[in-house]
């Protein structure tokens, strides 16, 4: 799944008018427009760049999860003129994983399953999906349906994967809403439907 905002997007209309060609719905299910995905969790602030970092790092070090959860965020992206550092982002996401934020069990969740400045491990990548699943967010969410619609870490189970992906869809989740088409065209754990398909890939391209 495309990962960039402004490629996840075109990603995602792409994907749907080929299914409205195919399927020849058009008029039922009209393509919107592009527009910027969001991230579950991050916080838009009108904050100066140069005020970020000391404004959520005082926070951290009260102790508030949210705040180590932005921090991660911030330094995994390298958003707002923060540098990259997926060390530091890994290490905040955990402070604020074990502090009980369940956005932050999510995005650890990914960064053990991709990889991304730890050393992979599906393990403990499901661990933190459940956790964060269990506690209701959203990318933990989709994170366990990814891991069983392709038997990452777990055996392949379709019908569970679209239980998962269906969960993060009504939660206006383009990921998962995008999953969820893909399973509607490919018939996995649902019947093959190309409106059902139309309709969530033109959801996800309209999250923003």
């Amino acid at each position: 799944v495309p990962r960039s905002c402004e490629t996840a997007a075109r990603f995602y209309k792409s994907a749907a008018e080929k299914v409205a060609e195919e399927g020849q719905i058009l008029d039922q299910f009209p393509i919107v427009e592009k527009i910027r995905l969001a991230d579950e969790g991050v916080v838009t602030h009108d904050l100066p760049d140069e005020n970020v970092l000391q404004v959520y790092e005082a926070s951290a070090e009260g102790g508030n999860p949210e705040a180590k959860r932005i921090l991660g965020h911030l330094y995994h992206y390298g958003a707002h003129n923060v540098p990259q550092d997926l060390q530091r982002a890994h290490d905040y996401l955990r402070e604020a994983a074990e502090g009980g934020d369940a956005v932050a069990m999510g995005h650890l969740g990914q960064m053990y399953v991709y990889g991304h400045g730890v050393e992979q491990n599906n393990e403990t990548a499901l661990r933190w999906f459940r956790q964060g699943a269990a506690k209701g967010g959203i990318a933990a969410i989709h994170g366990l349906g990814y891991m069983y619609e392709n038997g990452i870490g777990v055996e392949r189970d379709h019908g569970r994967a679209f239980q998962y992906f269906s969960e993060a869809a009504k939660r206006n989740d383009p990921d998962g809403q995008f999953d969820l088409a893909n399973m509607y065209i490919a018939g996995h754990g649902v019947k093959k439907n190309y409106g059902k398909a139309l309709e969530y890939f033109s959801l996800a391209a309209n999250q923003g």
